[in-house]
């Protein structure tokens, strides 16, 4: 079939080059003004500019800023700063609030039921990460009551902050035995000078207190000490499959266990001091 081709043809035609042209020239202006601070802003832009087609013949483009230009994009919203967490319970007993799931690919179920956080059982992990008040990094301490309930490994994977650094406190891992710090100098809990081995009895609650202050990490378990760690000089980190436990989170791997008694308490420059030998620092 033969187009006839009329005025109105012709017009569009023209229209057509001429928003073409038009735009070439408005991106050329635009990018010597965003890499080079040449050449004049296009038209009605008070900053840098690219064109945005309308996608209609002969109407002008519009303009969005120049992605690179910060002022273009103006200030960043800043984000509210988090609230200094109080020292005392951080969980209620009756709800997740101030925690999350920790999302780990093949996390189980996580329930608040008879007071207590019950982790299901995941392929591998499950687990909770702290989304509340902003928490200390160092001269502090976490306690908590954990019990596995079903499974033979970690029931009780504490992650926690060291300064600017963080670890984790592995209760029962490696086949439900190994007690240790992940990771030292990238050595994880079953390889490292913090590997003790404990026994862990099923549906059986067990008391767990962690300590940090800037020279030492220490631990107990029932009042036992598990840990005690001199940080200088060492490698502090965590093993890749726990950041989604950062800040301060609890996992297990592929094992049923249950929290509660989630506390923090904040340590003053006496309770930091060194225990002498054999002594177990006393609680408030």
């Amino acid at each position: 079939m033969r187009i006839h081709w009329t005025s109105r043809h012709y017009v569009k035609v023209l229209l057509s080059v001429l928003a073409v042209w038009s735009t070439a020239g408005v991106f050329k202006l635009s990018l010597q003004h965003a890499l080079f601070g040449q050449g004049p802003s296009p038209d009605g832009c008070r900053t840098t500019c690219l064109p945005v087609p309308s996608g209609d013949v002969g109407v002008a483009p519009q303009f969005i800023a120049w992605p690179f230009d910060r002022a273009a994009r103006g200030a960043e919203p800043e984000k509210a700063e988090a609230k200094p967490q109080e020292d005392g319970p951080l969980f209620d007993g009756k709800t997740l609030d101030g925690w999350k799931e920790s999302e780990f690919a093949g996390q189980g179920s996580v329930e608040v039921v008879d007071g207590q956080i019950v982790l299901g059982v995941g392929q591998d992990m499950t687990g909770i990460t702290w989304d509340g008040g902003e928490l200390p990094r160092t001269n502090y301490e976490i306690e908590v009551e954990a019990m596995r309930v079903d499974g033979a490994d970690f029931f009780c994977g504490l992650t926690f902050p060291v300064g600017e650094h963080s670890c984790s406190l592995i209760v029962g891992g490696w086949g439900g035995t190994i007690v240790g710090l992940s990771s030292i100098d990238r050595f994880d809990a079953s390889m490292n000078d913090t590997t003790k081995f404990m026994s862990f009895d099923k549906n059986k609650w067990y008391k767990i207190r962690l300590r940090v202050t800037p020279e030492r990490i220490a631990a107990w378990i029932d009042d036992e000490q598990v840990v005690d760690f001199e940080i200088k000089a060492h490698k502090i980190s965590i093993r890749v499959e726990v950041q989604a436990s950062e800040p301060l989170g609890f996992a297990s791997w592929q094992t049923s266990a249950a929290l509660r008694e989630i506390r923090l308490r904040r340590l003053d420059a006496a309770q930091t001091a060194p225990p002498s030998e054999g002594q177990v620092p006393a609680r408030e």
